[in-house]
């Protein structure tokens, strides 16, 4: 935010620090709730389709965080909240359908496979590709900031789309 939307510092931490404790403690709270209430349990053949909605959402307030302008700073923190909420929101349910789907005795095996490829297909690439393309592009290379760099991590999330859709389906 302070090199690309170029916000005052203080603003972007304080707008960071409050939508990462707020969006993923209200996601995560809301989505147990919700799925506690609505659905019985992440146990439920259905919550599959609410975790879909929710990366949908996700998906839809990624999307378009690479094309905002400047002056927009306060809609790009907006989309990062859903991103964040919706995130909150789906961890601790796709984790316990995961897990749930695995023979007692091998589910501590089962979480730490998960957390490890979660870090290493998700969060380890993403500066990479940022890098990557922004190399391929030829953009942002001494300002250290790319559009095509953010909007491939940001695009990242339709693969996660797929993926639950194929989930759902099957």
């Amino acid at each position: 935010m302070t090199v690309v939307l170029e916000a005052d510092q203080d603003m972007t931490l304080l707008l960071v620090a409050v939508t990462v404790i707020t969006a993923t403690s209200l996601g995560a709270l809301i989505g147990g709730f919700l799925t506690t209430r609505l659905l019985g349990s992440y146990t439920n053949p259905k919550t599959i389709y609410l975790c879909l909605v929710l990366y949908l959402i996700l998906t839809l307030a990624a999307l378009p965080l690479s094309f905002l302008p400047s002056s927009l700073k306060y809609l790009f923190i907006g989309l990062v909240w859903i991103i964040m909420f919706c995130h909150g929101f789906m961890e601790p349910i796709l984790t316990g359908i995961l897990l749930n789907s695995v023979d007692a005795p091998y589910r501590a095996t089962a979480s730490s496979l998960l957390i490890f490829l979660v870090m290493s297909l998700g969060f380890l690439p993403a500066p990479y590709v940022y890098g990557l393309l922004m190399d391929v592009t030829g953009e942002g290379s001494e300002v250290n900031r790319s559009p095509w760099g953010m909007r491939g991590v940001t695009s990242y999330t339709l693969l996660g789309v797929l993926t639950l859709v194929v989930a759902s389906v099957a």
